[in-house]
């Protein structure tokens, strides 16, 4: 059967269930100011029912418009891409930077001062922590995906592709100022660069964030702040692993405010990455 087959029968359905519905015609009789004959019901049951049609027709043209979309933007359309679907990914620079985070300590690294951890946090990164460029990253409840991606991606732009963002968004030269090398600590010797990129969207499936869609890369790692004190957080990965638990000692930074706002935003009915988290704040 093919979509449109299906949505007619589906939205036909919808009318009929609508316009006959004594759920409909008992709340008209009972809040309408108006004693109104059962035939003034039925017809204003109709009309509410053609609206509603209205609005699935328009909700349903939207979603196939949207899955079109996904299904063009689609990053990794050749067998050659080392990361299947995110050909962005420094692969070597997301396992030495996994590999850092698990060297973590949840007591001794992770039960600390906000200010200690969150430097533990962009070190573990390969993101500089002294500058200025830096100073927003996991400091505010967007900026909290650590995106590990390959210079050729530093230069990609947003192209108005991810929801509520700056069209453009051009990170290229703060990626190259702010990722650490070599130079700076032997591990990151691959080539790539870090970035602390925005999670909005990424309660999607699959996810709609910076990451994944602006530099078609996988993170590292997520922080998410967990109800109900927002005291603790947890570092997740690309598919929603749990990684890390850790507990900030600083009642004030971030704000709670902030902290909210960044679970609300990574929590939802689709969202890999509170999947695993469940228990700790259900």
């Amino acid at each position: 059967m093919t979509m449109t087959t299906t949505r007619d029968c589906f939205l036909f359905q919808v009318f009929l269930n609508l316009e006959s519905s004594s759920i409909v015609l008992s709340f008209l009789a009972r809040f309408f100011p108006v004693k109104l004959s059962l035939t003034r019901m039925r017809e204003l049951a109709a009309a509410a029912a053609s609206l509603l049609l209205c609005c699935v027709v328009d909700a349903i043209s939207t979603y196939e418009k949207s899955d079109a979309m996904n299904s063009a933007e689609s990053p990794c359309a050749t067998p050659s891409c080392d990361t299947p679907g995110f050909p962005g990914t420094s692969e070597k620079r997301l396992q030495t930077i996994v590999r850092k985070v698990m060297l973590l300590d949840e007591q001794m690294d992770l039960q600390d001062s906000w200010v200690n951890i969150r430097r533990k946090l962009l070190q573990a990164g390969g993101l500089r922590h002294d500058l200025r460029e830096t100073s927003h990253a996991f400091n505010d409840w967007n900026h909290c995906d650590l995106t590990p991606m390959k210079r050729s991606t530093f230069d990609f732009e947003n192209e108005g592709r991810v929801r509520g963002m700056n069209p453009r968004n051009q990170l290229g030269q703060v990626i190259r100022k702010c990722s650490l090398t070599k130079e700076d600590d032997p591990d990151f010797d691959d080539d790539g660069g870090s970035w602390s990129t925005c999670l909005m969207n990424c309660n999607l499936e699959p996810p709609r964030d910076v990451a994944h869609v602006q530099f078609q890369s996988k993170i590292a790692f997520k922080l998410v702040w967990l109800p109900p004190t927002f005291d603790k957080f947890a570092l997740v990965g690309d598919d929603g692993a749990v990684l890390k638990i850790g507990t900030n000692l600083d009642k004030h930074v971030p704000h709670i405010s902030e902290r909210q706002m960044n679970f609300e935003a990574v929590h939802g009915r689709d969202s890999r990455f509170t999947k695993h988290l469940r228990h700790l704040f259900s």
